[in-house]
């Protein structure tokens, strides 16, 4: 008897164990099926968790592309300020140290004109890119396809109001209801 007891034990016991990972492999399914439908605001906009992850790593990229060129920006305003004191007339004969100190105080000098022309440039080219894209709204959007025609002073004034920065979107917004129709 007592070994029919110790099998009848076995049994529940492996009954009990095949329940719980029933169990626990349901439970990982749910986990799994709500990390996939989980979303993410991220600047208004709703993204997957893969989208979000997409979105890091491209930032990562861009954040890790900035630093090598800061990087290469301050390697170029050290030398060109070491060359500029070691090839300057006036500081043939004078003593190193003091040349080093020179450096030290005109690096920084040369580092803010450097950025200044560098945030200059960018200024210059987030310029022609957005008169090119009035351009190309102001050419897709004549009129002549019986939707709305393009206007440069209204469309901008809508972007200021409503803080959006592209022009076709800031048309597209405008006119939905006609659009639409």
């Amino acid at each position: 008897m007592e070994n029919e007891t110790v099998e009848g034990q076995d049994q529940v016991v492996s009954e009990t164990t095949s329940d719980t990972s029933q169990e626990q492999s349901e439970t990982t399914e749910d986990v799994g099926k709500e990390a996939e439908s989980k979303m993410y605001n991220v600047l208004g906009r709703d993204v997957s968790s893969d989208e979000l992850f997409n979105e890091y790593t491209k930032t990562q990229t861009y954040i890790t592309k900035l630093q090598q060129e800061a990087a290469t920006r301050e390697a170029k305003v050290q030398k060109e300020a070491a060359s500029a004191v070691s090839e300057n007339e006036l500081l043939q004969n004078v003593d190193p140290n003091v040349k080093e100190a020179i450096s030290r105080i005109v690096t920084p000098i040369i580092q803010s004109a450097l950025q200044q022309k560098d945030e200059a440039a960018e200024k210059e080219a987030k310029d022609r890119e957005l008169k090119q894209s009035f351009a190309d709204a102001e050419k897709k959007h004549d009129g002549k396809d019986g939707y709305p025609k393009f206007v440069k002073t209204a469309v901008t004034q809508y972007m200021l109001d409503n803080e959006v920065y592209d022009p076709e979107r800031a048309y597209n917004l405008m006119n939905q209801a006609a659009i639409i129709d």
